[in-house]
């Protein structure tokens, strides 16, 4: 999540729209490893991993308005 959101600010800060559509494209591939670590977790660690997920989700749109 953190080189994520790192790359965003990168694409910000370069004013780079390319950049960031390639970024916010990463966000799927995000969640499908997400996805497959939902499938073998506990409760406690399922809630973390979607809170991640859901940080994803706001970065992703913030690179949308880049």
């Amino acid at each position: 999540i953190q080189q994520y959101f790192n790359e965003v600010m990168d694409a910000f800060l370069q004013k780079k729209e390319k950049y960031a559509y390639q970024v916010w494209i990463k966000k799927e591939s995000l969640f499908n490893k997400a996805n497959e670590l939902l499938k073998n977790l506990d409760y406690e660690d399922k809630e973390k991993v979607k809170k991640m997920m859901k940080i994803a989700q706001k970065i992703k749109d913030m690179s949308a308005l880049i």
